[in-house]
């Protein structure tokens, strides 16, 4: 009787220190996985947006046809991979007139691995609109930068308004 005590006791324990180790074990992975995916997102966003590169990392072309009143552009973002992961970014460009109706909303999202260049592409067409009150219109840009399984990731988002506000 007093031999089932003692080994019960010490398969208790035993559960207990492979519970405790196995625990520890997926602390130490969440942390090294967290720490790898943040240097993965710094990197492929350092990369694309501040790059010292003779090319813009953002560009846009609008043209206006003040016959129809139709406004038509193309948005690119030129994305260099960084890191050891792949990263997955997203752009989503908003236009709004002088009274915050949304004109145009669009987004796009492209997976890039390391090393890797991609460009984020968005074609924006705006018809009936006068194209002499273009400087009421208001934009926003929204970027994010995910890896992990898109559950570590940044995004930021920013306001662009015209000159004549």
């Amino acid at each position: 009787m007093e031999t089932t005590i003692v080994d019960a006791k010490m398969s208790k324990e035993k559960i207990a220190r492979i519970i405790k180790t196995f625990s520890l074990a997926l602390i130490v992975i969440a942390m090294v996985s967290f720490a790898v995916s943040m240097f993965t997102v710094t990197e492929t966003l350092t990369e694309s947006l501040f790059t010292e590169e003779t090319e813009e990392p953002i560009q846009v072309s609008v043209m206006g046809d003040p016959i129809s009143g139709t406004l038509t552009g193309i948005a690119s973002l030129r994305i260099v991979g960084g890191g050891v992961m792949s990263t997955n970014v997203s752009a989503t460009l908003e236009i709004l007139d002088a009274q915050g109706n949304t004109l145009f909303s669009g987004s796009n999202s492209t997976t890039v691995s390391p090393g890797e260049i991609k460009y984020l592409t968005m074609r924006f067409s705006i018809s009936d609109i006068d194209l002499e009150a273009l400087e009421t219109l208001n934009a926003s840009l929204r970027l994010g930068f995910r890896t992990f399984f898109n559950l570590i990731g940044m995004e930021f988002s920013t306001g662009l308004r015209s000159e004549g506000d």
